[in-house]
């Protein structure tokens, strides 16, 4: 488990999960390691020598595309910049349980927040799996929009937008929230100005 940016949770249920699975996670932190002095493809192919799988939480997703090319074992996305996927499916799982009786293709999620990378995987595995996504997202900047993966969702006409706040849940079955800034901003004494009240639930 590569771990460049800081982690709670992920480090946690991945750890938890691998022992109760009967394997073994190691922990390792890139500014210990000799990540941040090779290059990272080189590093990653040593790694994949030694170990089964490779999660990796990384700061950009370029990072973790040259990682799989090097690699030559599994890589999970653990989070980066750009996709949070083991985020959005633990998201379908959690509703999936919460109502087994409605089939996911039947479901209207309505998702507000900023623009990110959890927003980019929720608009993936809602068009895979056919769930309808309303997105409320007043602040979305540019680079960090997957344009691909949203043209994708686009096609299959299982994504759309919606600035009116009340309109957007009205026929929800699930809201899903989100911050207003990106993790690494959370300590900038900024962040208080930047929430916008007009789009609090």
């Amino acid at each position: 488990m590569l771990f460049q940016k800081t982690s709670t949770r992920t480090r946690v249920s991945f750890e938890v999960a691998m022992t109760e699975m009967g394997g073994h996670g190691i922990y390792l932190d890139w500014m210990a390691s000799n990540f941040q002095l090779s290059d990272i493809d080189l590093e990653a192919r040593y790694l994949s020598r030694n170990v089964s799988v490779i999660m990796a939480r990384l700061k950009k997703h370029e990072d973790l595309l040259t990682m799989r090319n090097g690699s030559q074992v599994p890589l999970i996305n653990g989070c980066d910049n750009m996709f949070h996927p083991c985020q959005s499916l633990a998201d379908i799982m959690t509703i999936a349980l919460d109502k087994p009786e409605i089939p996911l293709n039947q479901i209207q999620l309505t998702y507000i927040g900023v623009h990110n990378n959890v927003v980019n995987s929720l608009i993936g595995i809602t068009s895979a799996l056919g769930i309808r996504l309303t997105l409320v997202t007043p602040i979305a900047e540019k680079e960090n929009i997957h344009s691909q993966t949203v043209e994708r969702a686009k096609a299959k006409g299982t994504l759309s937008w919606e600035e009116n706040l009340k309109k957007a849940i009205q026929n929800a079955d699930y809201v899903y929230t989100d911050t207003w800034l990106d993790m690494e901003f959370f300590n900038d004494p900024s962040y208080a100005d930047k929430r916008n009240k007009e789009w609090n639930l």
